[in-house]
């Protein structure tokens, strides 16, 4: 018997300046039998992304002094279909109309709830 659910594998990038919430999303995505690229700056972010095919993306609102939705844009000058969830500790409506301008698929608050993770990860494919 086949599984009506089919699921390819991504190369994700997920970009946080926070260590331990860089490494739990990154988990995650491995867990769900994705690639996944590890950015602590939207310096390295960029130069992953220049050098990778990279299909989506998971970042962090705020990355040290740089504004998430302004790495997002970077990003998709890169690869116009590069699918994205920002996460945040700080979101407002204003971000989150921001976020959907730029197609975001998923805004995630933090604290992190792992399922709610899980499910953003899924939307991506």
């Amino acid at each position: 018997m086949t599984s009506d659910i089919v699921t390819r594998m991504l190369s994700i990038l997920v970009v946080d300046d926070d260590q331990p919430v860089l490494h739990t999303v990154a988990d995650v995505v491995e867990a769900l039998g994705h690639a996944c690229f590890r950015a602590y700056s939207v310096e390295e972010a960029l130069n992953i992304a220049a050098q990778h095919l990279i299909q989506a993306t998971i970042l962090d609102l705020n990355i040290g002094e740089d504004d998430g939705l302004s790495t997002l844009r970077q990003l998709l000058r890169l690869n116009a279909s590069l699918r994205a969830v920002l996460m945040s500790g700080a979101l407002t409506d204003e971000v989150r109309a921001e976020a959907g301008r730029l197609g975001v698929r998923r805004v995630l608050d933090k604290p992190l709830n792992l399922e709610d993770l899980r499910g953003a990860v899924y939307r991506l494919q």
